[in-house]
């Protein structure tokens, strides 16, 4: 690979960053994976990408039917390089798919396949999901040949493990921009939702004449008992603060506040005097002597 055709790769991978969050982009940052990297290794003539365990695979891409076909067999037989690379967290190396001795459900499979040769390269990063420090394979890169023992050359298969790295890379970018995003929309959600529950707090401490945290928990006990957002609720009291029905309404559930909290502290109480302390009947209410 010359100087320029790499430097035209790494802006390739570099623009990855400016797909869409979610299944649909991670889907799209796969597939031109899959390309960049079939084209980072010259004697490659598929690739394919999967992420979690092949057999049970959450995302799956590929840049040809061919290299769709060989994950398939792979699939089906349950074995394979792609798997073996997944479980011992190394690279795996085949001169020829479809007669290798270690795969021979995948040789029955893939009989008459155009594929040869290939190499399958664990995808390890702690910044993808399901993947740890320790080691744990968050996916499996996997480039296909219809030559037979097309990657025997060493520098072939360094070829293959640096651009794993950089599919690596590509993808934890990814996914941590989606968890900054999801991380935004959470805040911006909690926000919008923050300034009516404040409006109604203030509204409803008024109404009774209690305080701010008696008021949100008459809102909390109402949204409970009508299976109502408590965000809901407060855009109601907000839009209609005149409301007779739900004054009404927060006036009962205030009442029933009160009423719990008399009954727990009479149990209090009661609970207080059946332990012996000072006005006990059962020590004739005379304070113990100890």
């Amino acid at each position: 690979m010359d100087e320029v055709q790499a430097i035209v790769q790494l802006a390739q991978v570099a623009q990855l960053a400016e797909l869409p969050d979610g299944e649909a982009g991670t889907r799209e940052v796969l597939s031109r994976l899959a390309v960049l990297a079939r084209c980072a290794v010259p004697v490659a003539d598929w690739c394919s990408i999967v992420l979690g365990a092949p057999l049970q695979p959450q995302h799956v891409a590929a840049d040809s039917p061919v290299a769709q076909q060989a994950d398939g067999a792979q699939h089906r037989s349950g074995q394979g390089p792609t798997p073996d690379a997944h479980e011992h967290r190394l690279p795996v190396l085949t001169d020829d798919l479809g007669a290798d001795p270690r795969w021979p459900r995948l040789a029955e499979v893939a009989a008459g396949a155009p594929v040869r040769a290939a190499v399958a390269v664990p995808l390890m990063l702690d910044a993808l999901p399901n993947a740890t420090l320790n080691g744990e394979v968050a996916g499996v890169l996997t480039l296909y040949s219809a030559r037979r023992a097309a990657f025997s050359d060493a520098a072939d298969l360094d070829r293959a493990l640096t651009v794993s790295t950089v599919a690596g890379a590509a993808l934890a970018a990814h996914r941590r921009k989606e968890a900054l995003h999801s991380t935004a929309e959470h805040l911006r959600i909690a926000m919008s939702s923050r300034a009516p529950i404040e409006q109604a707090k203030g509204l409803v401490a008024g109404w009774l004449g209690c305080g701010v945290e008696d008021a949100f928990a008459v809102m909390t006990g109402l949204s409970q008992d009508r299976n109502v957002k408590v965000r809901d609720l407060a855009v109601l009291l907000v839009a209609d603060p005149a409301s007779p029905h739900l004054r009404g309404v927060l006036t009962a559930g205030y009442a029933r506040l009160q009423q719990r909290r008399a009954a727990a502290a009479a149990a209090a109480g009661q609970d207080g005097h059946a332990d012996g302390r000072p006005g006990d009947r059962r020590s004739g209410g005379r304070p113990s002597h100890r």
